[in-house]
């Protein structure tokens, strides 16, 4: 399977999840998630991708200057549209491209460090990082809106239910 129809399935997944929960508790306080909400997570995962869909107009890719719209937070079905539109570019991109990844990695120091990187790299990067937060999504999922039945890999990385299912 390649690593572009990963994604669109991660994001897919994502989006039939999100859609069936009730707008009240996608923006819901949950205090399992140290007070965030649902929608906050949603938020950070498709920004992320959206992080690496505008690195390659520019061929560098920053994860700390994404534009933290919170309307997607707020708006499960801005989500949805966001999802749909980040599956169409994915769609679009199939082959591999050099970038460079930038990054500030202390608190205190905003320098930048700059990282050789690639489109396939770091698309594999968002799929990790989506998991982890749909993992997360999962215990909110499962402390707010209960009347959602999550299939068992929903947040869990490939690797672990290969390694469940031996």
């Amino acid at each position: 399977m390649s690593i572009t129809k990963v994604a669109i399935d991660v994001l897919i997944e994502l989006k039939e999840v999100i859609s069936q929960i009730k707008d009240e508790h996608y923006r819901k306080q949950c205090d399992t998630l140290s007070g965030s909400t649902i929608g906050q997570h949603v938020r950070h995962t498709i920004e992320f991708f959206q992080c690496l869909q505008k690195g390659l107009e520019q061929g560098t890719v920053n994860y700390d200057m994404r534009d933290r719209n919170l309307q997607i937070e707020l708006d499960k079905l801005t989500a949805i549209e966001v999802i749909t539109d980040l599956v169409g570019l994915l769609k679009k991109r199939q082959s591999n491209i050099e970038l460079k990844l930038e990054a500030a990695y202390g608190t205190n120091d905003t320098a930048a460090v700059s990282i050789p990187s690639n489109y396939f790299r770091e698309l594999s990067y968002n799929i990790e990082h989506a998991i982890h937060h749909m993992a997360l999504i999962k215990i909110g999922i499962k402390d707010i809106c209960d009347y959602i039945q999550l299939h068992e890999g929903f947040g869990v990385a490939s690797s672990t239910l290969r390694y469940q299912n031996r």
